[in-house]
């Protein structure tokens, strides 16, 4: 998937401060969608896991708690 919709997808799933179990399923397919994960993809990774770090992002479990 190119690089705008996988942001596209980010945005999304991140507009209310918190990546559910879900959400982080939708964005890891579309990533591997075709087959190779491009610098931009690691890029936008790991800006979300320091988002995560710097509680920035609430991480929310499959049962619906925060992680």
């Amino acid at each position: 998937m190119d690089i705008a919709s996988v942001r596209a997808i980010v945005d999304r799933a991140l507009a209310d401060g918190k990546l559910t179990a879900a959400e982080h399923d939708e964005i890891e397919a579309a990533i591997l969608a075709d087959g190779v994960v491009t610098v931009e993809e690691m890029e936008l990774l790991e800006s979300i896991a320091e988002q995560v770090r710097q509680g920035q992002i609430e991480l929310i479990g499959p049962d619906g708690r925060p992680v």
